[in-house]
């Protein structure tokens, strides 16, 4: 369980960096086309909570899809760094055994969600450079996140 989270969590951050990089690339670039390799480049050693400030920075995020995405920050931070040192997740307490899969999931679910969005938002575009227009995944990634004009 902790361990395909760690997984799951690693190649969120990967997919982040990469719809991260394009996002900010085409909201500064006049160009039909766009190269958001130095982007992706500037952003490999940036934390989550940064690229997550810069993406406010060009995109206005939807007020729920912004909470969830707060919040897993958050709890990633406490899940990588601090897991064992709070209170709740001590191993000589007794709750711990209920705390830490509850937590888990919790972390799990808005990783989902989040993910959904970026993985959309990415099909989307790609549909998009193949000439489809409007697809399901446009829809879920505008739902979450438009460009600042």
């Amino acid at each position: 369980m902790v361990g395909e989270l760690l997984f799951c969590l690693h190649h969120f951050e990967a997919l982040l960096k990469i719809a991260a990089g394009v996002l900010i690339e085409t909201a500064v670039s006049n160009d039909d086309e766009i190269d958001a390799t130095d982007q992706m480049w500037r952003l490999r050693r940036d934390t989550l909570g940064k690229i997550a400030n810069r993406l406010r920075e060009v995109v206005s995020l939807e007020v729920s899809f912004d909470v969830t995405f707060k919040r897993l920050i958050r709890r990633r931070n406490a899940f990588a760094h601090k897991l064992a040192a709070h209170t709740p997740f001590d191993f000589k307490g007794r709750s711990w055994l209920q705390n830490v899969p509850r937590f888990v999931f919790e972390l799990k679910k808005d990783l989902v969600t989040v993910q959904k969005v970026f993985e959309a938002y990415l099909t989307a575009l790609m549909h998009q450079q193949q000439g489809e227009r409007h697809t399901e995944h446009e829809t879920t990634a505008d739902a979450a996140m438009r460009f600042k004009k």
